[in-house]
């Protein structure tokens, strides 16, 4: 609910901390300015390297992502693996007939 009312309201929005508030149940003012300090904190660690970015290797589904160096962090998946679409060979078109 937080991180949708920030893109609700964007930061050029006028009374922007108290709209962002009304949408999230028992949160003040003071408590949502508080939570997006707390966010920029997070990015700034982020984008400055001090939070490891996570494998997510434990789990079934990306087991055999064994080599990080080809994983695209933000997609959540390996870059050198085609999307099945891709994989998929063409067949023979259909015909007219086929097409009614």
């Amino acid at each position: 609910m937080f991180e949708r009312a920030l893109a609700i309201f964007d930061e050029h929005e006028p009374d922007r901390w108290l709209k962002v508030a009304a949408m999230i149940p028992g949160k003040t003012v003071n408590d949502v300015i508080k939570q997006y300090k707390k966010l920029e904190e997070d990015v700034c660690d982020i984008e400055a390297g001090r939070v490891p970015v996570p494998g997510y290797l434990s789990s079934s589904f990306t087991s055999e992502l064994v080599d990080n160096s080809t994983f695209d962090a933000y997609r959540k998946r390996p870059l050198n693996i085609k999307s099945a679409d891709q994989q998929r060979k063409k067949g023979v078109p259909w015909t007219e007939e086929e097409h009614r």
